[in-house]
């Protein structure tokens, strides 16, 4: 026992020296705009489709070649991807910046260069907006038509700073059209875009995090890897040790807080590596990029340490042509080391003063109700209301997935798992020669974890899933029923619940008695009675109205940028707004999950794909029973699968798939757009328990409206429609 021990501690400070070698990236989306069916502007012989994409793919290969940075596209290919697929695209994988590529048309023919911002954008978007027009016609010899604003769809609902540039005019074949069809100038196009982003970033071309004199947040929780990494935080471990080691600092610890495991620094921008240990886990380290002025969480997860049985001396191997009852058999693939989609920035957690800085008298905390985790106390509700949770516009990032920023336990987060898996892979045969089972399951199970491919190109465990199942479970996804819109249903009794402004997406509490709500731009959390009255704003901050839950009619948790609407969140607030416990996961034990742009089940040990072949998705969601998960493919539309039955329907085009409260039930939008603006908009509301499944239209709301929501009995709508909430009663539905 004492050698497996010996092993095992050595193994374990060899991940621990190894994973703080990993470098930071920051996921950058690049939407080449038009695409497939939707040609964009046409002239000069040229296509704008044609130079949006090949003028992205440059830069998608630029940022790929910059290890501080992580490319997301919304398209590869000559495909039609609806602008709400593509900033959802942008808003589940956890961009830190966007930017939109496009060219200009104009009759008669008109020249230049400019750049968007939306109408109302943060002072982050102005500054890449500005700092890319600079670049764009410092690179090109054209007009400078400068900075603007506008409210193209895809730089209005993104949740990061965002940006839509139109490269020239393909309608000017003197001037414009010459530079827009040059391969390299194309090139030097995405150069620009390069540079400008970066020093949006703070980074300098070809240069790391520069040196500046002021600071960054970082902060996280510790929590306990149950196998899915970052998609499920809901396990903290307060009392953890977590250092920070930093460039140009003598480094610091501090202890994570009670009850959420909550830590802080503030540290000069620059990658550090934070390491956290625990007693009883396996200690785990990350680096995440730091940058001035912005907030980076860099959340920690430790996996218990595995329970090793003594070795049998001289067992010898086990004999094959003997069934080995000591185990039992498990039918299903091998999921020790499932996929990890990184660690999101989860800022659903009370402020709490830096670890190595004097208390700040202003700062509030608030600790959860007086029965949960921790014993503490909880805050008075008729005392003072805590403080909102506030970020800056410029919040950092670490990426979803990849080869630095692996969240978890053991090795994750190693930007050198490759060659951790290969010392893990020798001791491994090591472990059979001398036949040792102990030593076997120890390494089999690090070498799970941390096997060569854990850290694959961004958004891939593919490494990790080989090791652990001996390749993924291949077989084909759910068949989808195509279905088609074949009735409609009349909305009567209209009620507009708010005044006309900026409410956007409701949301029904469990009892029916209260919407949730946030606004464009996702960075606001509110409540309002559903027969109207005065809303308040629960929280402020990036993304927090990115696919909020309802705990229960009292409590809502909310997400935080990074997070997907496929992970646990973040945190919790009550309708007065103050944080509660940290939320659970609704199904313990199971898990849908986004890998390489594909869609999982991890149900216990087991992984099943749900996704269909030939298409990239994300935004899955699960239905309030567990049943049921709709999810998004970027040119195929939605679809939903019968977790159950295996059963699964093919809605088609159409975004903000909300489920009815029984899980029967799932409204959403569908849309028409130009590439650049919506152009048409309609609610629907898929039956799937009718023979077969059915599509229904809604009939009577005001034009545009939109983010239909059903009420918990069924008899009424939600939706917003010129910047108001509205409600409205279903006269009848169809017999099923």
């Amino acid at each position: 026992m004492q050698r497996v021990r010996s092993l095992g501690a050595a193994i374990g400070a060899l991940l621990l020296l190894l994973s703080a070698q990993a470098s930071a990236q920051i996921a950058i989306c690049v939407d080449p705009g038009h695409g497939g069916t939707d040609p964009g502007a046409q002239g000069c012989g040229l296509s704008e489709a044609d130079i949006n994409l090949t003028t992205g793919l440059a830069l998608r290969d630029l940022l790929a070649a910059d290890p501080a940075l992580k490319p997301l596209m919304t398209r590869t290919t000559d495909v039609f991807v609806s602008l709400g697929a593509r900033a959802a695209y942008a808003n589940d994988n956890g961009a830190v910046r966007f930017a939109s590529v496009h060219s200009n048309s104009a009759t008669p023919a008109a020249t230049g260069i400019e750049t968007y911002s939306a109408t109302s954008s943060s002072a982050a978007s102005v500054d890449q907006r500005d700092r890319i027009q600079d670049a764009m016609v410092a690179a090109w010899p054209l007009a400078d038509r400068g900075g603007k604003t506008a409210g193209f769809y895809v730089i209005v609902n993104t949740v990061m700073p965002a940006t839509l540039s139109e490269l020239g005019f393909i309608t000017n074949c003197d001037e414009d059209a010459k530079w827009l069809g040059s391969s390299a100038e194309r090139q030097k196009a995405a150069q620009a875009h390069l540079d400008a982003l970066r020093a949006s970033l703070g980074l300098e071309p070809g240069e790391g995090p520069g040196p500046t004199p002021t600071t960054g947040t970082l902060r996280g929780v510790v929590y306990e890897d149950q196998g899915v990494g970052s998609a499920d935080l809901s396990v903290r471990l307060p009392g953890a040790q977590v250092t920070a080691s930093c460039p140009g600092t003598a480094g610091g610890s501090a202890v994570a807080a009670s009850p959420d495991g909550a830590w802080l620094f503030e540290r000069p921008p620059g990658t550090c590596t934070v390491t956290a240990s625990m007693a009883g886990y396996v200690s785990a380290s990350r680096a995440c990029a730091v940058l001035a002025g912005a907030t980076t969480w860099c959340s920690v997860g430790l996996a218990p340490v595995p329970v090793v049985a003594e070795p049998v001396p001289d067992a010898g191997m086990p004999d094959v042509s003997t069934p080995d009852t000591s185990t039992t058999p498990d039918p299903g693939p091998d999921l020790s080391a499932p996929p990890d989609e990184g660690e999101p920035p989860d800022a659903g957690v009370p402020d709490v003063a830096p670890a190595d800085a004097p208390a700040d008298p202003g700062l509030e905390t608030v600790g959860p109700p007086a029965d949960s985790a921790g014993g503490d106390a909880a805050p008075d509700v008729a005392g003072p209301r805590p403080r909102v949770i506030t970020f800056g516009d410029a919040t950092v990032l670490p990426p979803r997935a990849g080869a630095a920023e692996e969240a978890g336990g053991g090795c994750q987060g190693a930007g050198g798992a490759p060659q951790v898996g290969w010392l893990l892979l020798a001791l491994l045969l090591w472990a059979v020669v001398r036949r040792r089972r102990g030593h076997v399951a120890l390494v089999a199970g690090l070498l799970a974890a941390c096997g060569p491919g854990a850290a694959d190109a961004p958004g891939t465990r593919a490494g990790a899933l080989q090791v652990a199942t001996g390749g993924r479970d291949d077989r084909p996804a759910p068949e989808l029923r195509a279905l088609e819109a074949t009735q409609v249903v009349s909305l009567v009794e209209l009620a507009r619940v708010t005044e006309a402004g900026d409410a956007s997406a409701p949301l029904w509490s469990p009892d029916g008695a209260t919407l949730a709500f946030t606004r464009p731009g996702l960075d606001r959390l509110a409540v309002v009675p559903s027969r109207g009255g005065a809303a308040r704003t629960l929280v402020e901050a990036p993304a927090c109205g990115y696919a909020p839950l309802w705990q229960s009619s009292d409590a809502l948790a909310w997400r935080v940028p990074g997070q997907r609407s496929s992970d646990v969140p973040m945190a919790a607030v009550d309708l007065e707004g103050r944080a509660l416990a940290p939320p659970q996961n609704p199904t313990p034990g199971s898990w849908v999950l986004l890998q390489d742009d594909q869609v999982w089940l991890r149900d216990g040990r087991r992984l099943r794909r749900l996704s269909p072949e030939g298409d990239r998705y994300c935004c899955a969601a699960r239905s309030p029973d567990g049943r049921r998960v709709v999810f998004l493919g970027l040119s195929s539309g939605l679809h939903v699968v019968d977790l159950q039955t295996g059963a699964g329907a093919a809605l088609g085009p159409g975004r903000s798939p909300v489920f009815s409260s029984d899980g029967a039930r799932v409204a959403f939008v569908r849309e028409t757009d130009d590439g650049e603006r919506v152009l048409t908009r309609s609610m629907h509301i898929t039956e799937l328990d009718a023979e077969p499944p059915r599509i229904l239209g809604l009939d009577g709301a005001p034009p545009m409206a939109d983010h239909p929501a059903l009420s918990p009995d069924g008899r009424s709508v939600a939706f917003d429609a010129g910047g108001a909430l509205w409600t409205a009663r279903v006269a009848a539905w169809p017999a099923r």
